[in-house]
């Protein structure tokens, strides 16, 4: 879709509930903006494709054993899915404290359990 002939105002909708509103242009830009709802992540390509990337080699490095995962990637993992409410520091200082302990037995999954923490935050538990 060209957008670079349509006017200040026009706007696009995306499913109903996505508007990317062309708010100006300057020279050889144009200035948009976007209405989405709030549970719906949205990135620039680059800064997207960094964090894919990131996730890929982190996946990579933590095949086999558990190993704890730093706060940035805890950080990294909740922006990549859009969880909000706490931070990965909150996480990691949580479970540090409690020696990667899930109840009685040690952490296998710090992204699931990084989704059960958004799921009692989201819930208000």
């Amino acid at each position: 879709m060209d957008l670079t002939n349509d006017k200040a105002d026009s706007s696009i909708v995306i499913n109903d509930d996505i508007t990317v509103i062309i708010l100006g242009r300057e020279e050889n830009q144009i200035r948009i903006g976007i209405e989405a709802p709030d549970d719906t992540s949205i990135w620039r390509g680059e800064l997207y494709r960094k964090i894919e990337d990131t996730a890929k080699s982190i996946a990579l490095k933590n095949r086999g054993r558990f190993t704890p995962p730093t706060c940035d990637e805890v950080d990294l993992y909740i922006i990549k899915k859009g969880y909000s409410g706490f931070t990965g520091e909150q996480f990691c200082s949580f479970y540090e404290s409690k020696g990667w302990m899930v109840g009685s037995n040690k952490m296998k999954s710090w992204r699931a359990a990084v989704t059960t923490w958004a799921i009692k935050v989201r819930n208000g538990c």
